[in-house]
């Protein structure tokens, strides 16, 4: 029991925890043990209490502890990450939350975390690494855990009935831990690189320290309430005030006066009798609300959505603290930005995003970017220089928020249960990227030139690539309203609002003319020659390139190899200060490097003397981050070792063995290195080699068909209208008209960036009818009736101003259109429309079909009669172009481009001889081809004595008529020479290298082979043996690689 602040224990008090504990570890589905220990408050009434208390002993502190940590962990965490299916899962789930938010009021003590804090620094600081244990250290990770916990039970109910002069349950839990220095030594730990195991759980506690709270109401928080939040506050009273007042109005209108009417309203009632039976009853009662007298027809049921697909809300909560807590939480952000951010967020970045993590940390990557989003934010508004956020910004930081937004909705549309949970981790992303996007607009109003710099290239890669183009254009069109909430939808409007922004300013000033298009390559069977005979000067200058770098890092190489010991120990002087600050995480590391070559077919020691080589090259060339980045990473690759040193080695001893690496003689270990890639470089040529042969050749294997797409990016001209024409589609244009239904609880920002794209749509692109919707004009009527009997000072001032304009001026363009076409107006505003539809009803019914019509006969006489002079030019050549027919020759040489079919076909309606050229190109006979000799040369080919190994018909017919000086021709063109004449010969089928199976997987083959070989003959005979195996496989590979590999075995297929 507790007396004046102090607990005193039963006699049995430890035994009982221990009781405890194994209760709840043999605890039954229903968790009967933790609902009822969380019924009675065990842990604000006996376990904080016995924590607190002073001199305890260590056991009874860890039992404490554990019990209390265990009995705050989440619910999702006692349910083992599952969902609640049933009404009593549900029930039992609220019952852990009401049980939970007990215990959060009862932590929120400053001596309870004083506690914490003490033990914390007892053991990171003054503790030093040779008298820590592993019992201490897991004392310090449940204490760790235990405060991410107190920190993740959900809010009190009460909670959103509070003041702003009053604190939440979440206020007072910050308050405590900050007022007893919890995050000061936090920040201490997050900082030391060898605590990197409890840098996960320390971001998580600084996250869920900062989710009730916006940055802006932090960074105000300094100079008290701003003349923009008393504004911000009367602006909102005022909206209260308009709503009760409209409230009113409807009420007195419904409320009848005093005096009754018999006038008011009179109806008989059928089959009621009056005083006498031959009249119905009359009644007379009053029509309080007209709008309730309705048709039938509008009081059917109407058609539900399912709830799996109904759009729902997902705003993160916050919460307007007092002014003392809110500069208290300033003070522990800005020192958060200041000493620790870049560094706990780069520690944290592989752990948080680990498919592996436990229960407990499955929101890591959410809290991961809940404070990056914060931080930012908050950076920005404080007006902070980028460095210290700079390990979020630049390319790096969009690349790995794309990519795991990316990531989050492709898994959210493969697990259907689970969609919600990863639709909300994409929202926390996309928030993320949208303060990426902010803070580099910051920077390039408002940073130095060297931020500016920075903030220009960044935005210059995200501008050029499409995949950064195509993000909200992608996303709108693929949302789904039952996986991805509202407040998604939102942050997606908001985000493409300020990447166009940055576009069209970009776009404007001449900055943005060109950006890179990802087009897919195709496969063409045949024509490679042409290919490469077009391409061949550009592969040579590419070429010619790569030979004089590898040339030139081939002497820079030597040079280093060559350096003098002392030379080296000199150069260790000036650079060591610099080695030992990257060594101490003052520098960020770089994640890309590699430090070795996997194409190298050598042993796993040799492969550990080239990375030392690398470290050494890297020192010797002055690249001490890269050699630093190098080492460690080597020592990742090969942690046992030790040849890279060991994980938790001290920081002077990592610097002795750079400078041993320096200073060490590696000349044999470079020639081994010079060999082994001299040996690569032959290979690879090989195997490039003959896959060029195979692309070019028309006798595919059939596994060449079960290749991946391959795709190559070019440079295009930007066309920002063609831009903002990919939003003018009904599956995006809807999603603004559904968002701006709610313009009255919108912020302004968000109307402002619907009415934008609106706008650019409707007027911009001059594209209105793709508007013209009954559900937008509904909008503006609801906006009309609130903005009814107001002047036009009052509608100016109003926040809603811009709606208004948008509105006014779509609607004169409606009823322009609508005295043109007439009633058919009414109809074509009920339904969304599709390009065609836009365009008749701008200019007039069938004048699309005029418009393609008129594009399709697009001959004028002047093309007709150069068309006739190209074709009379060509008849009079005594000497041809060679491999040109007419059309070829008529093609390159119209002022007008046309199609080859367009121009056979405008040849047929002049008359004109089309030589016997027909739609497909080349497939005419070349006239100038020498066929004389390449029928000798066919014909012989069976008796030839000079064939070279592996060559069949074309490629000796190709050589041959080279060595007669009969011209260079390709093997396509001698192919389709050869099948004109009728010569028939037998093709070389090539197989590609055959891949290489798992031991396992050949194993389970010779055993299948063994089973079918022991089968009846009446089996047999109704399967082949290849089938019978590639059916019972247990991991799927092509038909033909198992015919291979059962041929390899001596079976006959």
């Amino acid at each position: 029991f507790v007396e004046d602040g102090v607990y005193f224990p039963e006699p049995d008090c430890l035994e009982s925890i221990r009781d405890l504990i194994r209760f709840l570890r043999a605890d039954g589905a229903d968790l009967l043990v933790r609902r009822c220990c969380g019924q009675h408050n065990v842990v604000g009434s006996d376990l904080i209490p016995i924590i607190k208390t002073k001199d305890l002993k260590d056991d009874m502190f860890d039992l404490a502890l554990r019990l209390a940590a265990n009995l705050c962990q989440p619910s999702t965490v006692s349910l083992h990450g599952k969902a609640p299916e049933t009404k009593e899962q549900f029930a039992m789930l609220k019952q852990l939350e009401e049980n939970l938010t007990r215990a959060k009021l009862a932590c929120a003590d400053k001596g309870l975390f004083t506690v914490l804090r003490n033990k914390l620094n007892h053991f990171f600081v003054e503790t030093t690494w040779d008298d820590r244990n592993e019992e201490q250290r897991l004392v310090m990770e449940r204490i760790v855990v235990f405060i991410r916990y107190m920190f993740s039970i959900t809010p009190v109910d009460i909670d959103d009935k509070r003041t702003t002069y009053d604190s939440s349950s979440h206020d007072r839990l910050v308050e405590a831990a900050i007022d007893a220095g919890l995050d000061t030594l936090l920040m201490e730990i997050s900082k030391d690189r060898r605590e990197r195991e409890f840098h996960l759980s320390i971001l998580e506690i600084f996250a869920l320290m900062l989710k009730e709270h916006r940055p802006e109401d932090l960074v105000s928080a300094e100079h008290g309430r701003s003349e923009e939040e008393k504004k911000k506050t009367e602006a909102e009273l005022q909206q209260i005030v308009e709503n009760q007042r409209s409230t009113m109005e409807e009420m007195k209108r419904k409320i009848m006066g005093k005096r009754h009417t018999n006038f008011a309203g009179s109806y008989t009632v059928r089959g009621m009798k009056a005083v006498n039976a031959n009249y119905d009853i009359v009644i007379n009662k009053a029509v309080k609300d007209v709008n309730a007298m309705d048709f039938l027809e509008t009081r059917k049921a109407k058609k539900r959505t399912p709830a799996n697909r109904r759009p729902f809300e997902c705003s993160q909560r916050t919460f307007l603290s007092s002014i003392e807590i809110r500069l208290k939480i300033k003070g522990f952000v800005t020192r958060l930005i200041d000493d620790a951010y870049n560094r706990l967020m780069k520690t944290t970045k592989e752990a948080a995003f680990d498919s592996r993590r436990s229960v407990g940390q499955r929101q890591a990557d959410l809290h991961y970017y809940l404070l990056q989003r914060f931080c930012v934010q908050f950076a920005r508004l404080a007006k902070m220089r980028a460095e210290k956020v700079s390990y979020s910004l630049g390319v790096d930081g969009f690349h790995q928020v794309q990519v795991q937004l990316d990531n989050y909705l492709e898994l959210a549309k493969q697990e259907k249960k689970e969609g919600r949970r990863y639709g909300l981790r994409a929202q926390f992303a996309l928030s993320a990227y949208k303060e990426l996007i902010l803070f580099h607009q910051y920077m390039l109003d408002s940073g130095t030139e060297e931020e500016k710099e920075d903030a220009s290239s960044a935005c210059k890669h995200i501008l050029r690539m499409d995949e950064y183009r195509d993000l909200s254009t992608n996303l709108m069109r693929g949302f789904m309203p039952g996986v991805l909430s509202k407040t998604f939808l939102r942050e997606l409007v908001l985000v493409n609002h300020h990447y166009f922004r940055l576009l069209e300013r970009s776009h404007k000033a001449g900055i943005l003319t060109q950006v890179t298009k990802k087009t897919r390559v195709r496969k063409h069977k045949g024509g490679g020659k042409k290919k490469a005979d077009k391409g061949g000067d550009e592969e040579m200058v590419v070429n010619d390139e790569e030979a004089e770098e590898r040339a030139r890092q081939k002497e820079v190489n030597e040079q280093l190899d060559g350096m003098k010991e002392t030379a080296a120990e000199d150069m260790w002087d000036e650079m060591e200060e610099k080695v030992k600050s990257i060594l101490r995480g003052e520098e960020a590391e770089s994640v890309e490097v590699r430090p070795i070559e996997v194409l190298l077919e050598v042993d796993d020691d040799v492969h550990q003397q080239f990375a030392m080589l690398r470290i050494q090259r890297a020192l010797r060339a002055g690249r001490a981050l890269d050699a630093v980045s190098l080492y460690h990473a080597a020592r990742a690759l090969w942690p046992s070792e030790g040849a890279f040193g060991a994980r938790d080695m001290p920081l002077e001893d990592e610097a002795n063995e750079l400078k041993a690496i320096l200073v060490t003689d590696l000349k044999q270990v470079s020639g081994e290195l010079a060999v082994a890639e001299q040996k690569m470089e032959e290979s690879t040529a090989v195997k490039s080699g003959g896959a060029e042969d195979e692309e070019h050749d028309e006798e595919y294997d059939s596994e060449a068909e079960d290749d991946d797409a391959k795709y190559e990016r070019r440079e295009v001209d930007f066309d920002f209208k063609a831009h903002v024409n990919a939003f003018a589609r009904n599956d995006i244009l809807k999603w603004y008209v559904y968002l701006l239904g709610d313009f009255e609880s919108n912020a302004a920002e968000l109307n402002h960036a619907l009415v934008k794209m609106l706008h650019r749509v409707a007027f911009d692109l001059d594209l209105h009818p793709r508007v013209y919707m009954v559900s937008l004009f509904m909008v503006l009527e609801k906006l009309r009736q609130k903005l009814a009997g107001r002047t036009n000072q009052e509608l100016k001032r109003s926040a809603f101003y811009e709606i208004y304009q948008f509105g006014f001026h779509l609607l004169k363009k409606f009823f322009g259109t609508f005295s043109t076409i007439g009633a058919d107006m009414g109809a074509e505003a009920l339904f969304w429309k599709t390009p065609q539809a836009a365009y008749e009803i701008q200019y007039g019914y069938g004048s699309y079909s005029a418009v393609k019509e008129e594009e399709k006969d697009t001959w004028t006489e002047e093309l007709d009669d150069e068309l006739r002079s190209l074709h009379a030019e060509y008849k009079d050549m005594d000497e041809r172009p060679e491999g040109m027919d007419i059309v070829d020759y008529i093609e390159n040489s119209l002022s007008r481009e046309r199609t080859r079919r367009q121009i056979l076909k405008k040849m047929k309606r002049l008359c004109l001889d089309t030589m016997g050229a027909n739609a497909s190109k080349g497939s005419v006979r070349d006239r100038q081809f020498p066929m004389i000799e390449l029928k000798e040369i066919a014909e012989a080919f069976a008796q030839a004595d000079d064939k070279q190994e592996g060559e069949d018909l074309p490629s000796y017919c190709k050589r041959l008529l080279e060595e007669r000086g009969k011209g260079v021709h390709s093997r396509a063109k001698i192919v389709k020479q050869l099948t004109y004449t009728g010569v028939v010969w037998e093709k070389i089928r090539k197989e590609r290298p055959l891949k290489e199976w798992s031991e396992g997987l050949q194993t389970e083959l010779a055993a299948l082979k063994d089973q079918w070989d022991e089968e009846e003959p009446e089996e047999k005979a109704k399967i082949d043996i290849a089938s019978y195996v590639h059916r019972r496989l247990s991991e799927k590979r092509p038909r033909r690689e198992v015919e291979r590999y059962l041929e390899k075995m001596g079976v006959v297929v």
